[in-house]
């Protein structure tokens, strides 16, 4: 690798750990857990539609089925995300409740400082 390589992923990885930092202060002060606050672009982002099962959401937060369950109980108990238990499937889908929306478009100002670097 040469020495501009190192440099473009230094500055990736700079970038990256910016936005998952502001991600993590986001999420606090909608007093949710960084994982929470994570599984609402995983659920309202899935391509195709607007509903995603535990595996599909654990799948694109590259964590495990199980540890996907638990914040989307949280977010179920407090209103934010809606379950089916569809008669034709043995799990469940989730999508963000309209209330949950309202919450996330509240930390918006926050990505657009960090997308335009102020």
């Amino acid at each position: 690798m040469t020495k501009s390589d190192y440099e473009k992923l230094a500055a990736f990885r700079y970038e990256l750990r910016r936005f998952l930092h502001l991600s993590e202060r986001a999420a606090a002060e909608q007093e949710l857990a960084p994982q929470q606050y994570l599984a609402f672009p995983g659920i309202k982002g899935f391509p195709g539609r607007e509903r995603v099962t535990a595996g599909e959401l654990a799948e694109r937060l590259r964590i495990t089925h199980q540890s996907a369950v638990g914040p989307v109980d949280c977010l179920q108990e407090r209103e934010l995300v809606a379950r089916e238990f569809p008669r034709e499937t043995a799990g469940s889908s989730s999508s963000l409740s309209r209330r949950r929306e309202t919450v996330f478009w509240k930390s918006w100002p926050l990505f657009i400082r960090w997308n335009f670097g102020e």
